[in-house]
């Protein structure tokens, strides 16, 4: 019997403007050092997916999208890792956003893979608890598998206007999806005790993916499936139109399938940190052994955030 197939896609195509001078379009946040120094946020990502999956008794390919400008620098980095984990690098000509990226990986797949599942996660996280992380993975996929889109939602321990939050109803079925709202509104939610913080975990099965991109944004599946076709086996340059549609998959799925009681989430157990502004460095290296060095740099990098928007 055939072994299913299991695609874990790592988005790596930000460049972490908000992280500005640490992070730069030619050493995104991703290429970040952990506290302890020897090994960046992307490289962490990995290790902590073929963790997880290695529990799966599936045939596992992993993918990295990233820019034309950084893909030799990765490749660099994982060159011992190509072969051994089946790890391929695709390269954006220009970026349209995490749907655009998603998407087109999933089309491409899909050819080889009718019947693939796909986990798809950002690059600049921080995981505390791995065991946790491992078995919600399981779980997701087991959600997706049936034929869900699956969102990981963690527990929300404070506001922040730079996070995406799901409202979800006793059986996990997502009632609202609200893309990064004001403050006030993140408070709201953080006093009410029923939201979750979007973790940008999303894993589904291929096919289910496009066909839901179809209905809701036919435009935009048309321009993804030519540049899919577009593209060879041994050709991993991924072309968009520069008209093409930029836009988020929390706003171009996620919504509108929350709005119709389509997208399923899993209360995920592991606790993340984000690394996308010097405030959640600073939470990150006051929570580790960073350097007192590291912690000096974050607190001053606050100060000229905040006197720069006066």
């Amino acid at each position: 019997m055939k072994k299913k197939q299991v695609g874990i896609f790592l988005l790596a195509g930000g460049t972490g403007k908000r992280l500005w001078p640490l992070s730069t379009a030619l050493h995104p946040k991703y290429l970040l050092k952990t506290s302890g120094g020897s090994i960046t946020l992307i490289e962490e990502t990995l290790r902590r997916f073929q963790k997880a999956v290695n529990f799966f008794d599936v045939d596992k390919d992993f993918a990295i999208c990233t820019s034309i400008r950084i893909r030799k620098k990765l490749e660099r980095i994982f060159q011992n890792q190509k072969k051994s984990h089946n790890l391929k690098f695709y390269a954006e000509n220009i970026q349209k956003n995490t749907m655009s990226a998603i998407a087109t990986l999933t089309a491409f797949y899909v050819q080889k893979f009718p019947e693939i599942t796909i986990v798809v996660s950002p690059t600049d996280q921080i995981v505390v608890d791995e065991n946790a992380f491992c078995a919600d993975i399981r779980a997701a996929y087991e959600l997706a598998d049936a034929g869900n889109i699956v969102v990981l939602g963690t527990k929300m321990k404070y506001a922040s206007e730079n996070f995406g939050y799901i409202h979800v109803s006793e059986n996990n079925s997502v009632l609202e999806f609200t893309e990064k709202p004001d403050i006030l509104t993140a408070q709201r939610y953080l006093q009410d005790g029923k939201y979750f913080v979007n973790s940008g975990i999303y894993v589904f099965k291929g096919v289910v993916l496009l066909k839901n991109l179809e209905k809701l944004q036919p435009e935009l599946y048309a321009d993804i499936i030519t540049s899919a076709q577009n593209m060879q086996p041994n050709n991993t340059d991924i072309e968009y139109k520069i008209d093409q549609k930029n836009i988020s998959i929390d706003n171009a799925l996620s919504v509108p399938l929350a709005k119709n009681g389509k997208l399923q989430m899993i209360k995920a157990e592991f606790e993340f940190e984000d690394i996308g502004t010097f405030q959640s460095l600073l939470k990150y290296y006051n929570a580790t052994n960073a350097t007192k060095s590291r912690k000096i740099i974050a607190h001053l990098a606050i100060a000229c955030t905040w006197l720069l928007r006066r």
